[in-house]
């Protein structure tokens, strides 16, 4: 169902973009904490779709 909706909502971002975000100085540590952990979990929603995320 996340899978779905990403793809649905958002079918231009990639974890190189996450990735990218993480390393903006602007952000807060907190923020990029943040970021890493929702990345992580994108990683295991992507897994155990099978891929899609990353197709």
């Amino acid at each position: 169902m996340a899978v779905d909706f990403l793809s649905a909502k958002a079918p231009h971002i990639s974890f190189q973009d996450f990735n990218a975000m993480i390393k903006n100085d602007n952000l807060s540590r907190e923020m990029r904490s943040l970021i890493s952990q929702l990345i992580q979990k994108l990683h295991m929603v992507n897994y155990i779709s099978g891929g899609l995320m990353s197709a």
